[in-house]
C-alpha cells in the first residue's frame, strides 16, 4: 500500500522536489494573533540551512502578515 497525502495524488514516501526527507530544517509558519506555531500535515523538510532560508523568505512574500521561521532537529529518540 503507497502512503498517500491527504487530498493530494502523491507518494509521501518519496521527496518532493527540493525535498530531503530527514534533512534537518523545516520552515513553520506562526500564527501572528496567537504567536502559536501553524504546522504543515507534511512539512518540507531541506537539508540546509540556507535553502530553509530561501523558502521562508519566499513563503513570507507569498503570504504577508505571517511570520515564517526556520526550525533545526536538535536530537531525537526512538523507542524499540
Amino acid at each position: 500500500m503507497i502512503a498517500k497525502a491527504k487530498g493530494a495524488d502523491m507518494d509521501i514516501a518519496k521527496p518532493r522536489e527540493g525535498e530531503t526527507i530527514g534533512g534537518g530544517f523545516v520552515v513553520f509558519k506562526r500564527d501572528s494573533a496567537t504567536k502559536r506555531i501553524i504546522p504543515s500535515h507534511l512539512p518540507f523538510e531541506v537539508s540546509s540551512e540556507d535553502d530553509a532560508m530561501e523558502a521562508a523568505e519566499r513563503l513570507a512574500h507569498q503570504f504577508p502578515g505571517f511570520r515564517f521561521e526556520v526550525w533545526k532537529m536538535a536530537g531525537g529518540c526512538e523507542a524499540r
